[in-house]
């Protein structure tokens, strides 16, 4: 009889057991636990600040005694890594240089666990410069700048001087958010006294699309071109393009035939030197200690290339380093070491077709990322 009531006992507490598991949630929210490397990432990773080339990613406020992070950025077309750095426990910024004005990239952040591996939780962000939409035509890149001249309504022009040796740079954009733009440039045909536009028809997918017809000369001799910008089958703006010259320099005339409301055209100045991000910022980028060196930054001289391309580095190489140069599928093409000490080198490109590639440089798990264009 007593055995018979110790069983009945043990069936109605595993019942209870039951009945309490059954009501459990079954996903737990990750809490931070260093040895089992569930560690969440940061909610708040944003993007504090940017440039065309470079941005600047937070994600504070520092935890103390909270774990290091890794980021890693990558470019978004073909999801290829082009930065990729550890940041100490004690900081919450990291800038990311070099970037490509026009491509689009994302950044991702995850805690490092105590044994060295990552999270299995990570944040991503998109940076807000992707959405701008450059032209570069047969390998050559137009120029940024600021604008000097504009137009947003009809019968509105911009006046410029015309010659054989320069262009005119202009810019497509919506007038509330001048990062969503097209570029393109006006010159002088050099067989007759036409101006022409310079438009990517490549890049026909894009934001904005240009479509373009003749126009037959007027009766004072003088040439044009009729331009229309659209958008998802949408004209947003038409406009025209006329050169008058009188014996002395000759002088083109932009001219807005139609414009819907928030877009605008401008004239872009010369442009302003590359934008840098604040120093106080570059120097704390990554953990390392005191003996560690610094990471490498680097400039390719001339781009657009031909036979040959100068890498210019920041300092000597400090420990072994890669340099790679890739298509823009990610397939390596060249594979070389970087020597210690060695601040310049040149690669030899006689062999690769006219387009765009990446320069990639790797020292100590950090990568940096360069693009280039062959031009012949």
């Amino acid at each position: 009889m007593i055995k018979k009531c110790y069983f009945t006992l043990v069936l109605t507490l595993a019942s209870c057991l039951c009945i309490a598991s059954s009501t459990t949630p079954l996903a737990i929210a990750p809490t931070p636990n260093v040895e089992l490397c569930d560690l969440p990432a940061p909610n708040n990773f944003k993007v504090e600040d940017h440039a065309p080339n470079w941005v600047r990613l937070f994600w504070g406020p520092i935890n103390p005694g909270g774990p290091q992070h890794r980021v890693r950025t990558y470019l978004t077309n073909g999801n290829i890594l082009v930065n990729n750095v550890v940041v100490a426990a004690n900081l919450d910024k990291l800038v990311v240089n070099n970037l490509i004005p026009g491509e689009l990239y994302y950044s991702r952040i995850n805690a490092i666990c105590s044994d060295g591996t990552d999270s299995k939780y990570f944040k991503d962000i998109t940076h807000p410069d992707g959405f701008i939409t450059e032209l570069i035509t047969m390998g050559y890149s137009d120029p940024g700048g600021n604008a000097s001249c504009g137009v947003n309504e009809s019968d509105e022009y911009c006046e410029f001087s015309v010659s054989n040796s320069s262009d005119n740079y202009f810019r497509f954009r919506k007038s509330n958010y001048p990062s969503l733009y097209r570029k393109f440039a006006i010159y002088k045909d050099d067989t007759d006294s036409h101006l022409m536009a310079k438009v990517d028809p490549a890049d026909d997918s894009g934001l904005f699309q240009f479509k373009i017809d003749d126009k037959e000369p007027d009766d004072d001799g003088v040439g044009g071109l009729h331009f229309q910008v659209y958008s998802n089958g949408t004209m947003l703006a038409a406009f025209q393009l006329y050169n008058h010259y009188s014996g002395g320099p000759t002088v083109g005339h932009l001219i807005c035939e139609s414009m819907t409301t928030s877009y605008e055209i401008v004239r872009l100045s010369p442009p302003p030197s590359i934008q840098r991000p604040p120093s106080t910022i570059q120097a704390s980028v990554a953990d390392r200690d005191e003996k560690a060196p610094a990471p490498l930054v680097f400039a390719a001289t001339p781009n657009p290339f031909s036979n040959a391309l100068d890498l210019m580095l920041s300092q000597p190489v400090q420990t072994e380093a890669t340099l790679q140069l890739l298509n823009l599928s990610g397939q390596t093409l060249l594979n070389q070491s970087l020597a210690i000490g060695q601040k310049q080198h040149t690669l030899s490109t006689e062999h690769l077709p006219i387009g765009f590639y990446f320069l990639r440089i790797e020292q100590d798990g950090e990568v940096q990322t360069l693009k280039v264009v062959k031009s012949e």
